[in-house]
């Protein structure tokens, strides 16, 4: 892998549960880690969906290998924007990771 593509700053955050003081479980997201990425835009496009203009954006990421990542647990944080993972795959012999992920519609 070729450290001078990787020239993104990329946070990655992973879901932490907590009680409320009603005793609800609620969700929320902490920094697990920073790294340096390398960024590709698939596509990028906009719909209409329920009466509202929504943006969906692929991204791909090239990121060191690392271990103990999974889908469910992470997602992004990259130009101001959070994204959903939703697959990993090693790049050669443990040289990488590539990630592909889709923009998330935070409220």
């Amino acid at each position: 892998m070729f450290s001078g593509k990787l020239d993104r700053r990329i946070i990655f955050e992973t879901k932490t549960t907590a009680r409320n003081s009603y005793g609800e479980e609620t969700t929320s997201w902490a920094v697990s880690f920073t790294t340096w990425a390398h960024v590709i835009e698939l596509k990028g496009k906009e719909t209409f969906e329920a009466s509202q203009l929504t943006e969906v954006a692929d991204v791909k990421i090239k990121i060191r290998y690392r271990t103990g990542l999974n889908v469910d647990d992470y997602r992004l944080f990259y130009n101001s924007k959070y994204y959903d993972i939703y697959s990993f795959s090693e790049l050669g012999r443990q040289d990488g990771l590539e990630i592909f992920a889709k923009l998330l519609q935070v409220t």
